[in-house]
């Protein structure tokens, strides 16, 4: 269910706003509602984006390891 949000903004951004409305053919509300659930998807992904970061930092850093374990046990074989 979709209700009214009001809000202050300076006359020159409500102006801007309303040229770049008039330009895309669209009202005012539909723009700042674009820009709003924008912003709401860019928080919402930020921690699943900083999750996966941590996870491949952790991989590359188990990788490494292994490779190096890997390394050391081919060593201990050569005669």
């Amino acid at each position: 269910m979709k209700q009214a949000v009001n809000f202050r903004l300076e006359s020159e951004k409500i102006a801007a706003l309303d040229r770049l409305a008039q330009s895309l053919d669209r009202d005012r509300s539909y723009l700042l509602s674009e820009a709003v659930d924008s912003k709401f998807r860019k928080v919402s992904e930020r921690p699943m984006q900083e999750s996966l970061s941590i996870m491949t930092s952790l991989c590359n850093a188990c990788a490494r390891r292994c490779r190096g374990v890997a390394k050391q046990d081919e060593d201990s074989l050569d005669p």
